[in-house]
């Protein structure tokens, strides 16, 4: 490995080492899939993966106070945020704190997030809301959910 270093990454001949050129294509294809995507949606900051993951939600009152949990299902996530249907309307601007049960793949993980969008969906009864991800911690354990390359298990 010493002799790798040396003769590969320290070196303008970096571009060269299998490693690296490895790593670039995994980016690379991770760019493409979950990347800002001019094409499709000049709104969205990231791709957005459709799914259906049980979660918990718990507003925080103005105090930061925790209150009763409610249950959720996500419809999509992508790194910056998560799409949620629940029974309860949430108000914009609402903090939220959410966690998923043992059974995801990035097992009982909890974030925080903020509501920025609330719509109630009349044929079903029920509401969407949008909510922006505001911790890092939340992002890296998307990007673990999703096998994106850079964020390890």
């Amino acid at each position: 490995m010493p002799e790798h270093i040396s003769l590969f990454c320290q070196t303008k001949s970096f571009v060269l080492c299998h490693q690296y050129v490895i790593g670039c294509e995994a980016i690379s294809e991770a760019i493409e899939l979950y990347h800002e995507s001019l094409e499709s949606d000049r709104r969205r900051k990231q791709h957005r993966v459709k799914e259906e993951v049980p979660v918990s939600i718990v507003r925080m009152d103005a105090a930061g106070k925790e209150q009763t949990p409610f249950s959720a299902t996500t419809l999509d996530m992508s790194l910056g945020g998560i799409r949620i249907q629940t029974q309860e309307e949430l108000l914009p601007d609402l903090k939220v704190y959410f966690v998923f049960n043992d059974e995801f793949s990035v097992p009982n993980w909890s974030g925080l997030g903020e509501v920025r969008w609330t719509r109630k969906v009349v044929e079903n009864d029920v509401f969407e809301s949008g909510m922006a991800i505001v911790d890092n911690v939340s992002c890296h354990a998307i990007g673990q959910h999703f096998g994106i390359p850079g964020f390890p298990q």
